[in-house]
């Protein structure tokens, strides 16, 4: 016992090691003088012509170490990690969000743990490990959700400065300039990598797999087939937008019809949580078995995950792609 307490006590420490180390690499990235000249280089970003820079400037770095980035860049699951990262247009690296997630699994263990034992301690490490994917997808899903709704406007606005007769990088420059957050980043960063020597049809595709929907990928698809063979962009893009709101007009009804599914879950998901706090609240020698004994600790294990089943379930049914 002594050797796992002395175990957890390690763990502990080295979590709080992690966060000080967090803490520290935040401040360094938006508040030292070193981010803030960082900042000033990146205003003046059109003036640079080198095509060496601008190679050096398209890789991304996946930890700020250079043997662990290495190490980073041969594992699948680094690339999948980072382009998640960028879809929720958040500044964090791989390692950064590795740390995170370990930290969190700790964290879930030394509570579980001590609360109650090495059973709970291992569900607690497994669910923290789990916890910051999930809010991950949460923030890329809303974010996409978000910029798919500003997608028409945006494509709008293209197509009348490419009528009022702007060429389609200065069309994109001003899109980049008129439009809202977060679409506006999205083109701007594209406007930069054509205006620094990127082939257009790249930093489209790029573009493409940043804001992942089918209809940037039409937008991008439909761009490339003009520079090749010609036609009427703005009339073609145009449509895409109408094409847009049309879906959008059907999503939501279907999330409409679908609304007494998704409340049910909600209900039968937090119902067993609210009955338990009440029982608590009103008796708590009556509900102390299910966590005092062997079986009443299974039988809540078991409860969890049938639920966790359960609520799945009910989410992928009431779940709609349109």
């Amino acid at each position: 016992m002594d050797i796992v307490w002395l175990a957890l006590v390690l763990v502990g420490l080295a979590s709080l090691a992690g966060v000080m180390w967090s803490l520290y690499r935040i401040w360094v990235e938006h508040f030292s003088e070193h981010s803030r000249l960082f900042g000033r280089r990146l205003q003046a970003i059109g003036e640079i012509a080198s095509l060496g820079r601008v190679a050096a400037m398209q890789v991304r770095k996946f930890s700020e170490s250079e043997w662990f980035n290495h190490w980073l860049i041969e594992k699948p699951l680094s690339h999948q990690i980072d382009q998640q990262l960028l879809k929720a247009g958040l500044s964090q690296t791989v390692s950064d969000f590795l740390l995170i997630t370990g930290m969190s699994g700790c964290l879930g263990l030394i509570l579980g743990y001590w609360q109650s034992g090495l059973l709970i301690g291992l569900l607690c490490l497994i669910a923290g490990l789990i916890l910051p994917y999930g809010i991950l997808g949460v923030i890329v899903s809303r974010r996409q959700t978000k910029l798919e709704e500003q997608l028409p406007e945006v494509f709008d606005f293209i197509a009348r400065s490419m009528q009022a007769g702007h060429a389609f990088n200065a069309a994109l420059q001003m899109a980049a300039t008129e439009a809202p957050e977060p679409v506006a980043t999205e083109f701007k960063l594209a406007f930069n990598q054509v205006n620094l020597g990127m082939p257009i049809q790249k930093a489209l595709s790029e573009l493409a797999q940043r804001v992942d929907c089918a209809d940037m990928r039409y937008f991008a698809i439909a761009v490339m087939i003009n520079r090749e063979v010609g036609g009427d962009l703005s009339g073609l893009l145009r449509n895409v937008s109408e094409l847009i709101r049309e879906r959008i007009k059907l999503r939501m009804a279907i999330y409409a019809m679908t609304a007494e599914g998704r409340f049910s879950a909600w209900i039968l998901g937090l119902l067993p949580l609210a009955l338990a706090g009440l029982l608590y609240a009103m008796n708590p020698e009556f509900i102390a078995p299910l966590w005092r004994e062997e079986s009443g600790r299974r039988l809540v294990t078991y409860a969890f995950l049938l639920m966790m089943f359960g609520i799945f379930w009910m989410s992928r049914l009431t779940k709609v792609r349109v």
